[in-house]
């Protein structure tokens, strides 16, 4: 198959699509583009990661930017984040600690069950093994 005649060749495939050879011819384009195509990707892929591994440490040091090495420890905002974290975690500790009521889609509104009712006493059935 000559390369330069490969358009007028796909088109009189395409033509002929319904012919068991002339798709059998299609199928195997189209593995074999499928197979270049995954080639080069693999190919592009290995020479990204040679880069990357002899690429100098100049490089790498020059991506980050200079105010990045020089920031100072702050005690006073570290603690200042602590606390509010804190108060998160005791808020969310409180919320939890309150049991929720569910209401029972079976029942009429008024009725209310705890949601730390078990299944088993729901609907008087005995808890599966």
């Amino acid at each position: 198959m000559n390369i330069l005649s490969l358009p007028s060749e796909l088109q009189t495939l395409w033509a002929n699509r319904r012919d068991p050879r002339a798709a059998r011819a299609l199928a195997e384009m189209l593995w074999r583009v499928f197979l270049v195509l995954g080639a080069a990707l693999v190919v592009v892929s290995w020479c990204y990661s040679l880069y990357l591994a002899i690429k100098p440490d100049d490089v790498i040091a020059a991506d980050v930017p200079a105010a990045q090495a020089s920031v100072t420890f702050d005690k006073k905002a570290m603690n200042d984040i602590l606390d509010v974290f804190a108060a998160r975690s005791a808020k969310a500790a409180a919320l939890q600690s309150v049991p929720s009521v569910m209401t029972d889609p079976g029942k009429p509104a008024g009725k209310q069950l705890p949601k730390s009712v078990p299944a088993s006493k729901k609907n008087g059935t005995a808890p599966l093994p």
